[in-house]
């Protein structure tokens, strides 16, 4: 449904929601941005505090994407 809100549509497309570092690649081509909240928090819990390596993996898997590095 998201491939279709970015054809049909001139305002950008930003997902949350279960976006994380292993299915990040999905998502990337069709979305503006992302919005990630409890993937970045320790065991996945809103209520823990942020775990630094859940946020590095994510913010390197979209560097790999947007950068067009293979096994991205």
């Amino acid at each position: 449904m998201w491939e279709m809100a970015k054809a049909h549509c001139r305002l950008p497309v930003v997902l949350g929601s279960g976006v994380d570092d292993k299915n990040i690649a999905e998502f990337f081509p069709n979305a503006d941005g992302f919005i990630i909240g409890s993937h970045f928090k320790r065991e996945g819990k809103w209520q823990n505090e942020v775990d630094a390596r859940r946020v590095e993996k994510l913010v390197n898997a979209a560097r790999r994407l947007r950068d067009g590095v293979e096994g991205a």
